[in-house]
C-alpha cells in the first residue's frame, strides 16, 4: 500500500506541472494520497502485519513525496507564470 501511495504521490507532483485542470486533478489525488497515508498505517496495525521495515519505509516515502509535490508545484507555478521567482 505504500508503495502505490508512493507512486500516487509522483503523479499528483507530475499532474502539478501542467495546466488549470491538471493541477486541480493533481490537488484531488494529492488529498487522496493523503489520506491514504494516514490509512496504510492503521490497516496494517489491524491486520498485524506490520513490519520493523515498514515504518521507516513509510517515512522516507512520505517525505520524498511531499518533495516531489512542492517541486511540481514550483514548476507549475513557473510554467504558468514564467516568473523567474519561482525558481
Amino acid at each position: 500500500m505504500t508503495i502505490v501511495n508512493t507512486l500516487l504521490g509522483f503523479l499528483s507532483g507530475y499532474l502539478f506541472t501542467l495546466g488549470y485542470s491538471a493541477r486541480l486533478a493533481g490537488a484531488a489525488l494529492f488529498l487522496l494520497v493523503t489520506t491514504l497515508d494516514g490509512v496504510d498505517g492503521e490497516v496494517a496495525r489491524l491486520k498485524m502485519k506490520e513490519t520493523e521495515f515498514g515504518a521507516p519505509l513509510d517515512l522516507v516515502t512520505n517525505a520524498i513525496v511531499k518533495m516531489v509535490v512542492v517541486l511540481g508545484v514550483i514548476l507549475g507555478c513557473y510554467r504558468a507564470g514564467g516568473s523567474r521567482a519561482y525558481l
